[in-house]
């Protein structure tokens, strides 16, 4: 089984992939780069088992259908309360993983600039061989790099600044540390990760897309199964499975 991660942005300076094979003659990260195109992704869509993308794979419905109905027209909802609107903000996964699983709000991607990258995103997968299941059961599973870390437990504020090498290496150790000796990661790869951000929460993606297909992250509650179809959902590791990922 081959894994990747993809910490997606609006600009390819700023969208890294790691690629890990968990084959055990081969165990370890394969590779780490930086400054990816949509080309580069298409082509590691149909070469690995599992993708893990950090961005939103679709649009709160309500948010969608009040947009859709007002472009063609239509009054905006009477439903809407703009002292109460998280549903217009906020996906039924966001929700979900802040309010059930008791981790961090997720960006909004109908009201943040976040949005501008899952544009680029949802474009991209167009063009794919194989439509993208927005909730993870095909090749595609999105993932929340920040949710992943609090939910194994490890350190996950104060990392993405380019000044925060130090922390970097610490959440690196610690992650190391609980995938042991047998999970191999070079000095060259491992300076990559300690010196970007953007390339270390690729490295978690691929993390979590293992653990999404080993089935050690949450299952979708049955009751937002075809919420999931059209928003997207993340995929967010289980407790303690950090060191499961190699069985």
């Amino acid at each position: 089984m081959k894994t990747a991660g993809v910490d997606f942005a609006s600009q390819n300076k700023n969208t890294a992939v790691c690629i890990i094979n968990w084959d055990r003659g081969d165990l370890g990260v394969e590779s780490v780069c930086t400054g990816i195109d949509d080309d580069f992704v298409r082509a590691l869509a149909a070469n690995v088992n599992h993708l893990g993308i950090d961005i939103p794979l679709g649009w709160p419905i309500a948010f969608s259908d009040a947009v859709h109905d007002y472009v063609h027209g239509k009054p905006w909802p009477n439903t809407y309360d703009h002292k109460n609107n998280k549903d217009f903000r906020y996906r039924r996964t966001d929700i979900w993983v802040k309010m059930d699983l008791k981790l961090s709000w997720p960006l909004s991607v109908s009201t943040d600039r976040i949005a501008i990258p899952a544009m680029r995103a949802a474009s991209l997968f167009q063009s794919l061989d194989t439509p993208v299941a927005r909730d993870g059961s095909g090749v595609v599973v999105e993932v929340y790099p920040a949710a992943a870390l609090r939910s194994w437990k490890l350190d996950w504020k104060g990392y993405k600044k380019p000044e925060d090498s130090a922390k970097r290496e610490e959440i690196l150790t610690a992650i190391l540390g609980q995938l042991g000796d047998g999970f191999n990661v070079d000095q060259e790869v491992q300076s990559r990760l300690h010196e970007n951000d953007n390339a270390l929460d690729a490295f978690i993606s691929a993390l979590v897309a293992r653990a999404h297909a080993i089935r050690k992250c949450h299952s979708i509650p049955d009751v937002d199964l075809a919420v999931a179809l059209r928003e997207g959902w993340i995929a967010v590791p289980r407790p303690d499975t950090l060191g499961q990922l190699l069985d």
